[in-house]
């Protein structure tokens, strides 16, 4: 099930917190499993939409070859799943980070990520939390945290998929 947050996030917003996540991590794109070092471009082409952050202090830890594919429930990986807007008329797609910390093996038995993870996402939701307005939606009747830029699309009825 793990952790996640939600929020609505520009692009300006989202350059920060790429530029911000980098500091301290590795930053992959969901489809060629490989390290980016700047934010693609959204409508890109394959591998713009989902991305995985790897802490740099656990990458020596993280071994995969070029055909292994990132796994967020198994690797020790947050997931940021951007924020789209108008990719439904007149509505925005929502953005979360994602974070499983709990896991099984292929034997059933239970596993728990590091604990290092979870405080990384912690900071990274508190970057959330500090750089975003927590905005009451009034038409779906939710909370989320938002770029200020996306208040006027919202107050004009935009739909929140």
């Amino acid at each position: 099930m793990g952790k996640q947050i939600f929020f609505l996030m520009d692009e300006n917003d989202e350059e920060r917190f790429f530029k911000f996540v980098s500091n301290s991590g590795i930053i992959y794109d969901a489809i060629n499993h490989k390290p980016i070092d700047k934010l693609p471009l959204k409508n890109s082409g394959n591998g713009w939409f989902i991305l995985y952050f790897l802490e740099k202090k656990n990458k020596n830890t993280f071994n995969k070859n070029s055909t292994e594919k990132i796994d967020a429930y198994y690797d020790p990986v947050i997931e940021w799943t951007r924020t789209i807007v108008g990719a439904y008329k007149n509505g925005i797609t929502i953005g979360r980070l994602w974070l499983e910390m709990n896991i099984y093996d292929s034997q059933g038995n239970y596993l728990r990520k590091d604990e290092s993870l979870d405080h990384w996402y912690k900071q990274l939701v508190k970057w959330v939390k500090k750089n975003l307005l927590y905005y009451y939606n009034r038409f779906d009747e939710r909370k989320y945290y938002t770029s200020p830029s996306l208040i006027s699309l919202l107050e004009k009825g935009f739909k929140v998929y």
